[in-house]
């Protein structure tokens, strides 16, 4: 797990060591608290490489994590 500090615009990558990421159709991105989701990214919000995909948050995303610890 990582901490990300709140107010900043961190990248999330992720990277595949089997699938081909070139044929991912669907790519989400959740982030919870408690079992609640407060940020849900999909595909298309998504930065692709050849075996990353990345999602980069934007500074309003990071503040709703305030006082929350979030999975």
């Amino acid at each position: 797990m990582v901490k990300i500090t709140i107010g900043t615009t961190p990248t999330i990558t992720y990277r595949f060591k089997i699938v081909d990421v070139s044929q991912i159709t669907v790519a989400i991105l959740t982030i919870k608290e408690r079992g609640v989701n407060i940020i849900e990214l999909n595909l298309s919000d998504a930065t692709v490489g050849e075996d990353t995909l990345s999602w980069t948050l934007t500074q309003e995303e990071t503040l709703q994590f305030a006082g929350k610890t979030a999975t």
